[in-house]
């Protein structure tokens, strides 16, 4: 039975996290919707991009370009597994040329305090290494971090059973760079006590004796009880006598509760780091292994077959941790993965932020069914509850974590390169191909295969993958993608392509009506790269007339009291202090591209 009304909120009052999915509702709803953000970028916490991980890297490269705190990829191993649409059995020429091209484009990404973390195994870590150094620089390398992935040996293995993968650790300043502390433990914490009622707090001792020669280590000491200590042999005291006979005085030294003990020095928690510095060695049992990785992706995605799940998925404690060193829970760092799999970094980023409150976003590009099929579940689900047993919440999200919501995920799918050689087209060939289309189209009553995809390479000057003539009608721009069922037409959002390829940080989306001919105008208010505020029109142009737009958008920039630094409208104008996008628009796309 459907919800009657009162149901309807009542399940939305009980259910305060739902994701909604604006593709259930028409464009009408969702252009309101987004309307009511004030800074629409900054409120995403998201962004999932169905492309090859290329071609969605040029895509956002003037967006975010410098404005990424942490990249993690893990990329395929070349092992001669075919699990992954990448082709995982590339010889090494063919595979460093694949990772050269993504690793040299993703560094573009990196902020100045910014780190890239990569997965990899013994098999191709020397030839990654090599070609990290070259691309990142060899001085700005951080570490090789040793992961242990597995926890029991294979019995079936040729000659050692493998237990560990590496994360290589680069930053786009290695010398000003540095990993944040890790949070202390309960273990470390209770090394600490106060057995003497010390009024600074509770402490712990240290050993005052050192192997390193010191000419002035050398001498005795006499403790409360009268009992007399040398370093032994090979051993020289840290300090001078002179600063140890201070340290006694301020009741540093330790001599043990009898007071007969060998001198040990005390540090109080309160003077020590507030957390512990990263290790190279992660263990297991402190960030996870592929088993529980396997086990987390089992509990939020249905698999037919258990051969399905993804071998190489990475636990989120491992993700977490790159996290907790290479970010900061109180700004909004961006966290990118240009191979991401099964979407274990956004599900750990949105883990993270449940965790210490932090508002970390993240950025995905994968291809493939892996995107419909794992990925958009996964991050769904993560949403709307932070556990899952069996694909099924086991308990909703706290109150601190409803305060955050709604959160706003956004998916852009791009088209393939395939699809994009589909739809380009020339004048000389539409000149050259229309007869013989409309011959085919006579003979079999209708026109049952595009016919402009038929371009002669090399392409000249004119060609272009953007139909300038079809930005008179913005909304209804259509290109035909390829499918196991052949062509098939689909709607291009030319308004949110030119705000990426633009490098705009979208802040408000509105719509405006003239009431004079009843125009819909979509509007974006924005910040470029420079931090100048610019406005884009997008309109349709039949029954244009410039009179009447000219009219309306002055009284309406008058009514806004807003200085932009720039004005761009699809087509032409005739309204003062506007110019057109196409242009624009065309050459971005052909830098796109290239």
């Amino acid at each position: 039975m459907p919800y009657q009304s009162g149901q309807k909120i009542s399940a939305l009052a009980a259910h305060p996290t739902l994701t909604i999915d604006t593709t259930c509702f028409n464009s009408d709803f969702t252009h309101r919707l987004l309307a009511t953000f004030t800074d629409l970028d900054e409120a995403i916490d998201g962004l999932l991009i169905h492309s090859e991980n290329y071609q969605g890297l040029r895509f956002l490269e003037k967006r975010y370009a410098g404005q990424v705190i942490c990249i993690y990829i893990d990329p395929p191993y070349n092992t001669g597994s075919d699990e992954f649409i990448y082709k995982d059995k590339y010889r090494h020429s063919s595979w460093l040329a694949m990772a050269e091209e993504r690793l040299e484009l993703g560094r573009k990404f990196l902020s100045e305090q910014g780190a890239i973390f990569v997965s990899i195994d013994d098999h191709e870590i020397a030839p990654l290494r090599s070609l990290m150094d070259q691309l990142y620089g060899s001085e700005n390398f951080i570490n090789a971090i040793i992961w242990q992935k597995n926890f029991s040996p294979k019995s079936t293995a040729r000659h050692f059973s493998e237990s560990h993968d590496y994360i290589l650790n680069y930053a786009t300043n290695g010398i000003s760079w540095q990993p944040s502390l890790l949070p202390r433990t309960k273990e470390a914490d209770d090394r600490y006590d106060n057995p003497d009622n010390d009024p600074r707090g509770i402490w712990t001792s240290g050993d005052l004796t050192a192997r390193n020669y010191y000419s002035e280590g050398q001498y005795e000491v006499t403790s409360p009880s009268g009992k007399k200590f040398q370093p032994t042999i090979g051993t020289y005291w840290r300090i001078k006598h002179q600063k140890f006979v201070k340290f006694d005085e301020d009741g540093l030294i330790w001599w043990g509760l009898n007071g007969n003990n060998m001198p040990r020095l005390k540090r109080f928690l309160s003077n020590v780091k507030q957390g512990l510095v990263p290790q190279t060695l992660w263990l297991h049992s402190e960030v996870g292994n592929t088993q529980e990785a396997k086990k987390e992706l089992v509990s939020l995605v249905k698999f037919n077959r258990p051969e399905d799940v993804l071998n190489t998925v990475k636990p989120t404690r491992l993700l977490r941790r790159i996290f907790a060193v290479a970010t900061e829970k109180s700004g909004h760092d961006v966290v990118l993965d240009f191979y991401s799999g099964s979407g274990s970094t956004g599900d750990a980023v949105i883990r993270k932020n449940r965790e210490d409150g932090g508002n970390r976003k993240f950025i995905l590009i994968e291809m493939g069914r892996h995107f419909d099929d794992i990925i958009l579940q996964r991050i769904q689900r993560m949403i709307f509850a932070p556990e899952w047993k069996e694909c099924l919440p086991k308990r909703f999200a706290n109150e601190s974590e409803i305060q955050r919501t709604p959160r706003i995920i956004k998916v852009l799918r791009l088209e393939s390169y395939e699809d994009a050689l589909h739809n380009l087209i020339t004048d000389d060939t539409r000149n050259r191909e229309t007869p013989r289309a409309d011959a085919i189209r006579n003979m079999v009553g209708g026109d049952p295969y595009r016919l402009s995809y038929l371009v002669r390479l090399p392409l000249d000057a004119s060609a272009s993958l953007l139909n300038l003539e079809a930005l008179n009608h913005p909304f209804d721009y259509r290109i035909e993608v390829l499918t196991g069922n052949g062509p098939k037409s689909q709607t291009v959002d030319l308004v949110e392509t030119f705000n990426y390829l633009y490098g705009l940080h979208v802040q408000r989306l509105e719509t405006w009506v003239n009431p004079a001919d009843s125009r819909h105008y979509r509007v974006v208010l924005a910040k470029d790269r420079k931090h100048q505020k610019v406005l884009v029109l997008w309109r349709n142009m039949d029954g244009y007339d410039p009179v009447i737009e000219r009219r309306f958008l002055d009284a309406k920039l008058r009514e806004m009291a807003v200085s932009f630094d720039e004005c761009l409208i699809n087509s032409d104008t005739a309204t003062p202090g506007f110019r057109s996008l196409d242009g624009i628009f065309k050459q971005l796309v052909m830098e796109g591209e290239r």
